[in-house]
């Protein structure tokens, strides 16, 4: 799976599969926004679903999107779950 976490020109960050993408188009699916919430600890995060009302595949303009990158293991992991790919175990020190 190739996933990305996408910050777009709206301020939404979006995690998804790319499905394809070119100069004209990035076509995505299992798309869902990253929200953000404060706690005391400091700042956790959830997910939701994002463009719910439309097919399986997301179609955008690539002029939309500020930046992609490769998502944290912790988030690559709770989409994993969400849509059944492998979870990455932490790594741990084995002495």
């Amino acid at each position: 799976m190739d996933i990305k976490l996408m910050k777009l020109t709206t301020g939404e960050e979006i995690l998804a599969e790319i499905v394809s993408e070119n100069a004209s188009a990035v076509t995505m699916k299992n798309v869902l926004a990253v929200v953000l919430n404060p706690t005391r600890e400091g700042i956790s995060y959830g997910f939701m679903p994002w463009g719910s009302l439309t097919s399986d595949n997301k179609v955008i303009n690539p002029n939309t999107v500020i930046y992609d990158a490769e998502p944290s293991d912790d988030l690559r992991n709770g989409y994993a779950s969400m849509f059944g790919g492998v979870v990455i175990p932490p790594k741990t020190l084995i002495t």
